[in-house]
């Protein structure tokens, strides 16, 4: 209850809100409501998520411990939801509400490919678990349709904007986005909040050197449904399957997989990814694609898979070269 705003008449005059004559309001200096305090502990609630896919996780507590639980369940290792066990995917979506200088202060603490902290003024009226609703609830509906397209310009229903001076401009914007938190704003002047950037909090590697790897959701989403089309091509089609070396020769109608024949199961399969938008340069996937039996293991194959994902336009840079008159030909 911290987090919830105390203000009047944020329409104004000619939005139809005034204050009734007489009527004089008193509010604390932070103008938020005070008092509460704890918070959650995530160990029952992870237990009973199981294996049960929840791909986006809306989480308006943003300390520390609630984010290293949350990372830990979501993250790379044997055990977590992006691990070879597990293979459940998903992101943490959340907010953060402060000063700018506090914000690049905190962001630079973060540092998780699968939590996603958005930025919000202090002046924002909504509460912070409304922010991360509208986020969360947004990116979920867009990365269903289409988990490689980017999020800018998607708007945050039903959140109101903070007032215009309370706002931060273009330049903070930026630095915020670089210090691995996304970021939203007016869109192009409407007064209506908008997604302007789904940055996650990933920023070093484990040598602590930078690395933009997992920068941005859409990368996390584009590799959770390749890996899914990957997964579900191969055990559609070989469920049962015995598995012998390439060159066997083996009668018509048997339930026999070679290598060559799994290496052609994911090109055929790459190609269809590369014409629904998720994936690019097939040829050089072709060239880079190994698939052979197992040197310990009899029963397994094993494979180097290298996707090239597609990527999204963000930018658009133009160098402006300006003529008064271009030179008459001769």
């Amino acid at each position: 209850g911290n987090d919830i705003r105390m203000e009047d008449n944020l329409l104004g005059f000619y939005g139809g809100e005034k204050m009734p004559a007489g009527l004089v309001l008193t509010y604390s200096g932070s103008k938020f409501l005070a008092g509460g305090a704890g918070v959650p502990t995530w160990t029952t609630a992870i237990a009973n998520m199981g294996d049960s896919a929840y791909r986006w996780f809306a989480c308006p507590f943003n300390d520390s411990g609630s984010y290293t639980s949350l990372d830990t369940e979501y993250g790379f290792s044997d055990s977590g939801r992006w691990g070879w066990i597990r293979q459940v995917y998903g992101e943490v979506l959340s907010g953060y509400r402060d000063t700018y200088s506090n914000l690049m202060t905190w962001g630079a603490t973060l540092n998780s490919p699968v939590i996603s902290s958005m930025a919000w003024e202090v002046a924002t009226p909504a509460p912070l678990w409304e922010c991360v609703a509208a986020y969360t609830a947004r990116a979920a509906g867009a990365f269903v349709i289409d988990p490689a397209r980017p999020l800018q310009t998607l708007t945050l229903d039903g959140i109101m904007l903070a007032p215009k001076a309370s706002r931060f401009n273009k330049t903070q914007l930026n630095a915020l986005a670089q210090t691995g938190m996304a970021i939203q704003g007016d869109q192009v002047g409407t007064g209506i909040s908008e997604i302007l950037r789904e940055q996650s909090s990933y920023q070093k590697n484990t040598q602590g050197i930078a690395d933009n790897a997992y920068e941005v959701l859409t990368t996390l989403e584009t590799l959770a449904e390749v890996f899914t089309r990957l997964r579900q091509s191969v055990s559609n089609k070989y469920p049962r399957h015995k598995l012998a070396n390439d060159g066997t020769r083996f009668g018509p109608g048997q339930a026999i997989i070679t290598p060559n024949v799994a290496k052609a199961e994911l090109i055929a399969e790459y190609r269809g990814m590369e014409y629904d938008g998720l994936v690019e340069n097939t040829s050089t996937f072709i060239a880079n694609l190994v698939v052979v039996r197992s040197s310990t293991d009899p029963n397994t194959l094993e494979c180097v898979y290298p996707p090239d994902l597609i990527n999204q336009l963000r930018r658009f840079n133009v160098l402006a070269q300006f003529r008064l008159q271009f030179p008459i030909a001769a």
